[in-house]
């Protein structure tokens, strides 16, 4: 019997571990052009419209600090990934590319992350991945590592900014994110 309960006993400790609460992402050291300050949930999904049965971001607080929720609502769905776009008017001539703040922490049912940047008649994308799920990940995509999809009109023209989490299981996941902004732009101290 004492050992059921200490078996018990270490499988709640473990159940408390995981359901530690997500940390506030550190202040932005940089310019952003979406800091994830959104006074609704309403105002979130104008602003990022999950595609193709990608459920709807929200908005949630974290330690004072709004952040969004992406919902990667895989499990019992035929999506191939959750997919959010979000429409800018961005020149990224000056930069070598952008960055932001990416808290996930299960990425088991996600296959690979990708950015993409629709510019004219064609995209720009980049694939990523968070190095840990217990701590906000700065994503860095450098437009020099990019591959090109179609005919995109240049850098100076980036209408779209999409965020992809493609499907690698059945099971759902949620990403947070927030601080968009420009990396390495020229003339920045």
């Amino acid at each position: 019997m004492r050992s059921i309960t200490v078996v018990c006993l270490v499988c709640l400790a473990g159940g408390i571990v995981t359901a530690q609460p997500i940390p506030a992402p550190p202040r932005a050291e940089y310019a952003t052009f979406d800091d994830g300050q959104y006074a609704s949930d309403a105002a979130a999904q104008a602003a990022w419209e999950g595609l193709w049965g990608t459920a709807p971001v929200s908005v949630v607080t974290l330690d004072g600090r709004k952040v969004l929720r992406m919902p990667c609502n895989l499990a019992g769905t035929k999506i191939d990934r959750a997919t959010w776009d979000k429409k800018v008017n961005l020149n990224l001539t000056s930069c070598q590319g952008i960055q932001f703040r990416l808290f996930c922490k299960d990425t088991s049912p996600v296959s690979h992350f990708s950015l993409y940047f629709q510019s004219g008649d064609g995209w720009y994308s980049s694939s990523f991945a968070p190095t840990t799920g217990t701590a906000w990940n700065t994503i860095t995509i450098d437009k020099a590592g990019t591959r090109q999809e179609g005919k995109p009109a240049g850098w100076g023209q980036i209408s779209t900014i999409r965020l992809s989490a493609w499907r690698g299981g059945d099971v759902s996941t949620e990403l947070y994110v927030c601080d968009f902004g420009l990396w390495g732009q020229l003339g920045a101290d």
